[in-house]
């Protein structure tokens, strides 16, 4: 077997094993040996047997791609914004593409942020754990879905780009999906953000609260009648001061 028979060989164990995950590695390559043999022994050309194992590993991608399409759908048909549908008719749209091409399309990588993209996968906001231990709200629940669900898609159509069998403009619907999670997530972090001073502003105002409670007790009982309580029985100290500056104005009048 020469090098390059070899690497299509290895092409075609992977994508067997892609698109049978739950088979051990060991059943995989004996089928994938099992294929090869029985397209060697009937393709004695080889440039027909080449072309024929090409055709196999694409639609072992296909098949992969149909199964991790599905898994998305079952994942987000609860989504509650408009952008499920959206997500789906992608999904549609991708599995259509994968059945009509007939020969593998190359990668594009338009710059090097895709480069980037494709060896390190993104890491939102859920994923990162800034939101880790704050309550959530429901426009705040919202937004964790939507950035959710623009994830799964990215995941998806890069998925159909690595596996080459994505439309040509791919790459500008990554970008644009990419450019519209950025803006989620520091939507979302605004949101986190303002519910954290909230919630210390309102820890500080429950402890002032009680301290002052604490200093008068007077203050938090019920009325027993209408009108403010006489200082004499409500606040002593208060009215002892007042009398005292009183009695000092009016020494200095007749020293005066």
């Amino acid at each position: 077997m020469s090098s390059k028979e070899g690497e299509l060989y290895h092409q075609l164990f992977l994508a067997y094993k892609g698109s049978n995950a739950t088979l051990p590695a060991q059943l995989c390559q004996k089928n994938a040996n099992a294929i090869w043999k029985t397209a060697k022994e009937k393709l004695k050309n080889k440039e027909k047997f080449i072309e024929h194992i090409n055709d196999v590993i694409r639609e072992l991608k296909v098949k992969a791609t149909k199964k991790k399409a599905t898994m998305l759908s079952y994942f987000t048909q609860d989504a509650d914004f408009g952008a499920s549908s959206t997500c789906s008719s992608l999904i549609e749209s991708i599995v259509a593409v994968a059945g009509q091409e007939s020969t593998t399309v190359k990668r594009k990588m338009s710059d090097g942020d895709d480069e980037q993209t494709r060896k390190k996968p993104h890491t939102t906001l859920i994923d990162s754990g800034i939101t880790k231990n704050v309550p959530s709200k429901p426009a705040q629940e919202t937004l964790m879905k939507k950035i959710g669900l623009l994830q799964q898609r990215i995941n998806v159509l890069t998925e159909a780009r690595d596996t080459g069998i994505a439309k040509d403009d791919v790459h500008n619907e990554i970008k644009k999906l990419r450019k519209e999670l950025k803006e989620e997530e520091k939507c979302l972090k605004k949101k986190r953000d303002s519910a954290k001073r909230a919630k210390k502003f309102r820890a500080k105002e429950k402890l002032e609260k009680t301290e002052r409670q604490r200093n008068n007790p007077a203050a938090t009982q019920p009325r027993t009648g209408p009108g403010q309580p006489p200082l004499v029985d409500s606040q002593p100290a208060l009215l002892e001061t007042i009398l005292f500056m009183a009695a000092q104005l009016m020494n200095a009048a007749e020293q005066r």
